[in-house]
């Protein structure tokens, strides 16, 4: 039998676990409800979002319409081209390309051709321009649609304003907990400017973890709808100076960079400038390690480097028009795509050796004079935005091939049932991954999308938690999802 004192202590043990438990547990718990209060906040404002995205759309294509009729030859097609973009099964627009040797760009279902090529740059450089400005309203437009004292999302913001208030009190309730660092890791992810997260940081002689904070609903929106970026020529940059703005009112580019306020795999950078005299600019494209892309303009050439390697992705004649006008270049990137258009004519086409998550735009300019310059982040789709599960359910069940076997699927559930212990300050991604993996038994792995995250770095501590608790943790700090298989978890880049 034992002794009292021993019973005592066993008891007192399991005290100490359960409240510890009960704190990471409360954290997240607390955590999900304020995304799934503001996903509902959501869910009044985003009929309205809708239907502003739905009158753009149709005044760009009453536009395009208007434009393609006033033109002739390729600029007409040009300007079909995008038409099509938008209204696949617009007959004026696919009857421009009844003779065209590789027929309509897009099929009807709006799914590109492969390898369609438009022949040729536009006679006029000042229409790519139009066109451009028709498709994409400018930044500066989308930011008052979506301002704290715009009609359309107001009361979201000011459910924000309200939930992220309580949140915050709820969170402080918790300070004087002995496994409190959670509570300001939490609360530095949603409101990292906040005077008590400062304090806290600073009293222990560290920085807040920003390497990632939320992404509101109306953030996330803008991304997936291809209508948030960075416009070098508004937003002052990280390095270097700002563009000085001439009296003719071209914008002389120099040498500077600009950091994303997230990291992003796919992303078009949208410049209108020109190589007149020796100008020969530079933009690069890379991640926290430097790794990426650049790509050169010159009069004569345009040349595609890997980066840090410098390997040629490709070297392409420059058309002449870029030594005597203003025309547009894009470089588009998607994972390993680079597409590169000038004029509206596709340069290169090809896929480079590794995708990266991309952090930053370094602009060489050279004193080329320019009109535009900026950055748009491209979503991985334009999904319906989900409500957050409730606080460490199960992720749902991945489809396999036959029957689900019940024996993986209860044991998926016990493993986010496992308890676990770690501390993370500033660790890679996939260290956090292997070392949780390792604790709980479990195996976890980053799939090809997870792995350009490998290098994030992750603050995080949980005091005997649940691996579920830990990973929903870990899906808001890192934007990574877990998806259950049949031998363990694959962690995704959600967005």
């Amino acid at each position: 039998m034992r002794s009292p004192l021993i019973v005592a202590l066993v008891l007192m043990a399991a005290l100490r676990l359960e409240a510890a438990q009960a704190l990471g547990e409360q954290v997240n718990a607390r955590a999900s409800d304020y995304e799934r209060r503001l996903h509902r906040a959501f869910a009044g404002v985003v009929v309205g979002l809708d239907q502003w995205v739905e009158q753009q759309k149709r005044a760009a294509i009453s536009g395009l319409a208007s434009l393609m009729a006033s033109c002739q030859g390729l600029d007409r097609r040009f300007v079909a081209h995008h038409l099509l973009r938008l209204d696949p099964a617009h007959a004026l627009a696919r009857a421009e390309f009844d003779g065209h040797p590789q027929g309509a760009p897009f099929d009807t279902a709006g799914r590109e051709l492969s390898g369609w090529s438009l022949g040729g740059v536009v006679a006029d450089p000042e229409l790519a321009a139009r066109v451009a400005a028709l498709i994409h309203p400018p930044f500066d437009v989308v930011r008052d649609v979506v301002a704290v004292t715009s009609p359309v999302v107001a009361s979201y913001w000011d459910a924000q304003r309200s939930e992220l208030q309580a949140l915050k009190t709820d969170l402080l309730a918790l300070k004087q907990d002995p496994q409190a660092d959670l509570v300001f890791q939490m609360l530095a992810y949603y409101y990292p400017q906040s005077k008590d997260v400062v304090a806290y940081y600073r009293s222990r002689n560290r920085r807040v973890p920003t390497s990632r904070w939320w992404i509101d609903h109306i953030d996330q929106y803008l991304l997936d709808h291809e209508l948030a970026g960075v416009d070098c020529l508004a937003w002052k940059p990280k390095v270097g100076s700002a563009p000085s703005k001439s009296k003719d009112g071209f914008w002389t580019l120099g040498s500077s960079s600009w950091s994303f306020p997230s990291c992003v795999r796919a992303l078009r950078v949208e410049a209108i400038l020109s190589c007149s005299g020796v100008s020969t600019p530079i933009i690069t494209l890379t991640d926290g390690k430097a790794r990426g892309v650049s790509v050169m303009l010159s009069k004569t050439a345009i040349t595609a480097l890997e980066l840090p390697t410098r390997k040629a992705i490709a070297e392409v004649p420059a058309p002449a028009v870029v030594s005597t006008a203003q025309t547009p270049l894009d470089v588009e990137i998607r994972d390993r795509r680079l597409r590169i258009s000038v004029g509206g004519l596709v340069v290169i086409d090809q896929e480079v050796s590794s995708a990266h998550a991309y952090t930053t735009i370094a602009i060489d300019g050279r004193s080329a004079p320019a009109r535009q310059m900026r950055v748009r982040f491209i979503g991985a789709g334009r999904p319906q935005i989900q409500a957050p599960p409730a606080a460490s359910a199960p992720p749902a069940e991945k489809p396999v091939d036959g029957p689900v076997a019940e024996p993986w699927v209860a044991d998926r559930a016990k493993d986010l049932d496992r308890v676990v212990s770690a501390a993370f300050n500033d660790t890679p991604v996939d260290e956090v991954v292997a070392f949780l993996a390792k604790v709980s038994g479990t195996q976890l792995s980053l799939d090809e999308s997870g792995a350009l995250l490998k290098e994030l770095p992750v603050t995080l501590t949980a005091n005997d938690m649940r691996l579920g608790s830990v990973l929903d943790c870990l899906e808001r700090l890192a934007d990574l999802a877990a998806t259950p298989t049949a031998t363990g978890f694959t962690l995704s880049w959600k967005h």
